[in-house]
């Protein structure tokens, strides 16, 4: 059997070392991007009313995205589907889905929405649920990184393998976008490889089944989850987590920390925000995109004006062979950011989630 394969074989049989008769997996994290919907549809579709566990569901979307995702998904369903709500009990044998605009976290056994800072350019995001999973649940939780763009989620299941959660990922070659599950991989190398027509019967083998005692919660992981729930978003919290970076943040333009988290590279800033390297990129692509378009229209406003003042000024006007010098120098500054702004080589920006 080669590595790869092991890697699709473990964890599945429900079996762990060390079991603790008291202590049961009841928490099952469905997590993906683009491409992920259709998928986490037709798991939800093949789960037994009787599934002895809660099912969270969170699919990347902006502010309006999937408003009726519970809906949608219990269609499909013979279990409970609904929204998260904050302060919420947690119930065995329902599917939560995450609402727009909101992070969904758990606590020990009730939920928390929270209007946090953005993580990875999302809210929600995967981290910091899978984040919270680890925190509170530990061994009790599996995570699947299922189907998706960059590598928001990576972080997240980390956090989540620290504290003896089990980590799933699908496999590259079956996602419809494999960026997420690859990130994921790099980040937990142990994490079980999973095909998308083996989760349901995946889901079903773990649930309930005895697990280990967790791990204990590094302070780092515990701090990170108080940042996204907008409590610790302090200056000397920050200065904890990692070291000064020499760029600032895309979201606020405040001072950056890079966080050491094995091989993954990340940064926070003091507010909150929080960004893996590939997101860290597209961020600044957007705004530096963002800037320079408003550095253009200001540009040709100016130009527009001193046009003006020239078509309207007398030929003795003791100006105008100097409004014709920055005439000439805003035209060509003009053209300068229009090539910067059509080139071919500039990596595509992506509108924060």
């Amino acid at each position: 059997m080669s590595d790869m394969d092991g890697r699709r074989c473990a964890q599945v049989d429900g079996e762990t070392d060390g079991q603790n008769d008291s202590l049961r997996l009841d928490t099952i994290i469905l997590t993906g991007s683009a491409g992920a919907y259709q998928l986490i549809e037709k798991i939800v579709s093949s789960l037994p009313a009787s599934l002895p566990a809660s099912v969270f569901v969170l699919i990347h979307m902006g502010i309006s995205g999937y408003p009726y995702l519970d809906r949608l998904l219990q269609s499909k369903s013979r279990l409970s589907v609904k929204p998260a709500a904050d302060g919420e009990k947690i119930e065995k044998g329902t599917i939560y889905t995450a609402l727009p605009d909101q992070h969904l976290m758990l606590g020990r056994s009730h939920m928390h929405l929270r209007r946090g800072p953005r993580e990875n350019g999302f809210r929600p995001a995967i981290d910091p649920l899978l984040r919270s999973a680890a925190v509170h649940f530990g061994t009790r939780a599996a995570g699947f990184v299922l189907s998706g763009l960059l590598d928001d989620g990576a972080a997240g299941l980390r956090a989540l393998s620290s504290t003896g959660g089990m980590c799933f990922v699908q496999d590259p070659a079956d996602a419809l976008y494999p960026d997420l599950p690859l990130s994921a991989l790099r980040a937990v190398p142990e994490a079980t490889i999973i095909s998308a027509d083996d989760i349901p019967s995946v889901m079903e083998t773990i649930a309930g089944g005895q697990v280990a005692a967790p791990r204990p919660t590094t302070d780092e992981i515990a701090l990170e989850l108080m940042i996204a729930g907008m409590h610790g978003n302090t200056i000397e919290n920050a200065e904890h987590l990692g070291r000064l970076a020499p760029f600032n943040c895309p979201e606020c333009d405040g001072v950056l920390w890079e966080l050491a988290d094995g091989p993954i590279r990340r940064w926070r800033c003091h507010t909150g925000h929080a960004f893996s390297e590939k997101t860290l990129s597209r961020a600044q692509e957007y705004y530096l995109e963002r800037t320079l378009m408003s550095t253009l229209r200001a540009h040709r406003g100016r130009i527009r004006a001193i046009e003006s003042a020239l078509e309207h000024s007398t030929p003795g006007y003791e100006n105008r062979s100097d409004l014709q010098q920055k005439l000439s120098s805003y035209r060509e500054d003009a053209s300068k950011i229009e090539i910067m702004l059509t080139r071919a080589d500039t990596e595509p920006a992506i509108l924060p989630g």
